[in-house]
């Protein structure tokens, strides 16, 4: 591969220091010069863990981001980003004005897991009268009731495609009509994550086709270019061996788990953190000569690090902890939801 071309993983500011270098050198021409120089063997393929960034941007922006105080903004005891400070009430302020990307995946999923939680409870107390969904499950559900519930909860609590809420009047929700357009953006964002760790690249490429449309409508048009621009080279420019190579390295499986696929570009993100913090010594010796010294034994330490955690069941003692029990603090969530009633039809409700 190597021989022919060289594909390049990054995000949006190395794609452009590709073209740039691309057009600048497109005039050269053999013989003075060596093809090589014009750089047209370089393919710039962007990385999907800073397209799962922008992806979590685009959410927050339109949902979470605080706002000056105005009705429907952010201080609103209905708004999504009340919902966020009832899971992290410590990080009010970082929630509503720079949160990490850790931060947003985790928000995300936390909330759209409280409130389709919810919409199951809703659910199954309306079709068969049980409290909660343990009780049902202890009467043993068929896969059918599973899926008939399922299209139920998607048709009655998730917007579809072409959804356009109705304007403010006596029969409008503006509440009920914000989760529904909550659970369909999370949803969409927990489908793309999901096929991004399973590997299923041709299900990521349909997921952001409708990611581009998002993207233009909360002002990040440089992605939404620049994806339209590589999904339609995959698709049409490229000879359909290149697009298939592309597609077989665009995500790497660095642990072989069935769901360990991840981005190229966040394996160098690990490498870089293994390098320059966890393996880069402390106080003076913590110097550039120290950490090109220590990286080629990078590899021996993680290794290490497994043969003790192996061998002596040392869980604790590792680098990676299990996630926290969020039981209790979702089920406050959806208490509060459904305090509010926040999923159910109110006509005349404002936001």
């Amino acid at each position: 591969l190597e021989e022919y071309v060289l594909l390049t993983h990054g995000d949006l500011g190395t794609g452009e220091k590709i073209a740039g270098l691309q057009r600048s050198r497109r005039i050269e021409r053999p013989p003075r010069v060596p093809v090589s120089n014009r750089l047209s063997y370089v393919i710039f393929v962007p990385g999907f863990f800073h397209i799962k960034m922008a992806c979590t941007e685009a959410i927050w922006k339109i949902f979470i981001e605080a706002t000056k105080p105005s009705p429907g903004g952010s201080s609103h005891k209905h708004s999504i980003f009340t919902l966020c400070t009832l899971l992290r009430p410590k990080e009010i302020a970082k929630i509503g004005l720079n949160p990490s990307f850790c931060m947003q995946h985790t928000l995300i999923n936390h909330v759209l897991a409280a409130s389709i939680l919810l919409c199951w409870t809703n659910e199954i107390q309306a079709r068969y009268g049980y409290e909660t969904l343990e009780e049902w499950a202890r009467h043993s559900p068929t896969y059918d009731d599973f899926v008939d519930i399922s299209e139920e909860i998607v048709k009655g609590h998730v917007a579809p495609q072409a959804f356009r809420p109705p304007e403010e009047g006596k029969d409008a929700d503006a509440v009920r009509d914000t989760m529904k357009l909550w659970n369909q953006d999370a949803l969409l964002y927990a489908m793309t994550s999901h096929a991004a760790n399973t590997g299923d690249v041709g299900r990521v490429e349909q997921l952001l086709l409708l990611w581009i449309y998002i993207w233009k409508g909360v002002g990040k048009h440089k992605y939404a270019k620049h994806i339209t621009d590589f999904l339609l080279n995959l698709n049409k420019g490229w000879p359909p061996c290149l697009s298939r190579t592309i597609q077989l390295n665009w995500l790497v499986n660095p642990t072989g788990r069935p769901d360990g696929f991840r981005g190229a570009d966040w394996v160098l993100k690990w490498n870089n953190l293994r390098h320059k913090h966890t393996h880069s010594g402390q106080g003076p010796n913590q110097t550039i000569q120290y950490i090109i010294k220590q990286s080629p034994l990078v590899k021996v330490f993680q290794n290490t690090h497994k043969v003790i955690k192996v061998g002596f069941a040392l869980t604790g003692r590792t680098l990676k902890h299990p996630p926290p029990v969020m039981k209790k603090t979702l089920e406050h969530v959806q208490s509060y939801m459904e305090l509010e009633k926040m999923l159910t039809l109110l006509r005349g409700r404002k936001l």
